[in-house]
């Protein structure tokens, strides 16, 4: 999970540059970058679950006493990692990513990719959100 070009936060706000550039570099295996999520806001919903979702307890937290929307990067790589491609996105192997000390990469089907978002951001919200507050199995 990383924007493409010199991202920001991932790699220069917790100082991994260097080691972004190691693994794109030399990780086997495809590699799909999910950079998408700043526009998709969840959370909100969580108001209505149970108390002991661990979830609802974090983001009341985190936003003093309220249940706000964020951006849902984090979330929407998840639910790749999990769901796959399904509907949700497309991958794109075309173009190329760069890291803010300079390094670039090619995009490769099979090996290096990103993905982009077939639903608007209100329909992956949704989606995400009834994730988020479907209550726990036993």
């Amino acid at each position: 999970m990383a924007l493409l070009i010199d991202d920001p936060y991932n790699t220069v706000r917790h100082d991994l540059i260097d080691q972004s550039e190691y693994v794109i570099h030399n990780w086997p295996t495809s590699l799909v970058i999910s950079h998408y999520g700043e526009s998709v806001h969840t959370g909100a919903r969580l108001a209505e679950t149970s108390a002991g979702n661990p979830v609802r307890e974090a983001y009341y937290r985190r936003f003093n006493g309220q249940y706000k929307g964020r951006s849902s990067w984090d979330q929407l790589a998840v639910l790749y990692s999990v769901r796959g491609l399904s509907n949700y996105f497309t991958e794109i192997t075309d173009g190329k990513g760069r890291l803010s000390n300079g390094y670039e990469w090619e995009m490769q089907p099979g090996f290096r990719s990103y993905l982009d978002p077939m639903l608007s951001d209100s329909e992956l919200a949704d989606i995400i959100e009834d994730l988020m507050v479907k209550p726990p199995r036993r």
